[in-house]
């Protein structure tokens, strides 16, 4: 993606209702179906797919692909169509030092974030799938398919539109919870906790990668064929990476402020 220079929405009438209708189409081609099976679980009447064993397993199949495909795809439509720049989208940008620590904060903000849902009793679910296979696909879809479009594609279009933090943190945890509904009305809890903690990351660094990393990192940490170990080691690392960058990022912060407060001061 090359970079082109970012005009104002006052040069494209109805940039805005195109932007939106691009990330409207993309979320529910790859959640709908995830939404739907979370709202039947959330009001006690879970879905049940009355087909044959192998048309099931092609449909769930199907709804997983589909956002893998529909996630880059919208980015491209994004940058082609919505003239949006690669540094918009969050594709390229800031030093890579920066964005492993961006990483980090990501994974303890969704950390926290379920941290704050346990607090909460349990809400009854179905059993979750014991093929392997089914729980890997479900683990990747969610760094690799959530963060393009429902963080880096809204987050630009917001930024180019001028919105502020609270509505943009509003739309963030709008479109994040409902396919969450599944741990029951706690999920609103755990989402606002989860998009608050990533909108203060990506404001500090603005790139995709990271998210998606922190995602699948937290995912992938109670998956079973990989090593406990390397779970375990993994897991601690990052949550290290993530305390060292909130701190350095918060000292950069007071730095700012004193300076600002002492404008005739020298280093």
């Amino acid at each position: 993606m090359t970079d082109r220079p970012p005009a104002t929405t006052a040069d494209r009438p109805g940039w805005s209702a195109r932007a939106w209708s691009l990330a409207i189409v993309g979320y529910l081609l790859s959640f709908g179906f995830s939404i739907a099976v979370a709202v039947s679980i959330l009001v006690g009447a879970p879905m049940e797919i009355d087909l044959p064993a192998p048309a099931a397993l092609t449909l769930v199949l199907a709804t997983f692909a589909i956002g893998f495909v529909v996630a880059p795809t919208a980015l491209l439509l994004a940058h082609r169509w919505l003239y949006l720049s690669g540094t918009e989208l969050g594709l390229r940008g800031d030093s890579l030092w920066r964005a492993i620590g961006a990483a980090g904060a990501a994974y303890l903000a969704m950390k926290l974030g379920f941290e704050v849902l346990y607090l909460f009793p349990a809400w009854p679910t179905p059993a979750p799938s014991t093929e392997l296979w089914r729980a890997f696909v479900t683990e990747v879809h969610g760094g690799v398919v959530e963060e393009p479009l429902l963080l880096a594609l809204p987050m630009a279009i917001m930024t180019r539109l001028g919105w502020s933090w609270p509505t943009q943190l509003l739309v963030l945890v709008v479109l994040r919870t409902p396919f969450h509904l599944y741990y029951g009305p706690q999920a609103l809890a755990l989402t606002l906790v989860w998009m608050a903690g990533f909108l203060l990351v990506y404001r500090q660094v603005s790139l995709l990668w990271p998210f998606m990393a922190a995602h699948l990192v937290y995912n992938l940490a109670n998956f079973p064929p990989i090593p406990v170990l390397l779970r375990v080691g993994v897991s601690v690392a990052i949550t290290i990476i993530g305390a060292v960058a909130v701190v350095h990022w918060i000292a950069g912060l007071r730095r700012g402020r004193r300076t600002a407060s002492h404008p005739g001061s020298s280093a």
